[in-house]
């Protein structure tokens, strides 16, 4: 339901055990990417095509926030859990990501 036609080939060309987690990390990433418009779940997200952390593909209704660029960051696992930051930013960001130890 999330994944656009390209992004589906090329999930089953993976190996069946890294599918999953492939899904997985596209989802998030669209899921930051759209978030970052401000649009959401507004867009369905199979019209946003991705390719790792390039978005290829998007309806006109997204040209007006990503024209201008944006990147996709992957952000480290927490506790089995993937997560991702889209930047609106026409150039490079730097991202830094701190963690704390909870007591």
């Amino acid at each position: 339901m999330v994944l656009a036609p390209a992004e589906r080939e090329e999930l089953v060309r993976l190996p069946a055990g890294k599918r999953g987690i492939a899904r997985l990390r596209t989802w998030v990433r669209k899921e930051a990417v759209l978030k970052a418009t401000g649009l959401g779940l507004a867009v369905e997200p199979a019209l946003l095509t991705l390719d790792g952390n390039r978005v290829v593909e998007y309806p006109d209704v997204l040209a007006p926030c990503l024209s201008g660029g944006i990147q996709i960051f992957d952000a480290p696992a927490i506790e089995g859990h993937l997560t991702a930051l889209a930047v609106l930013s026409p150039s490079h960001t730097d991202i830094v990501v701190h963690s704390a130890m909870m007591a």
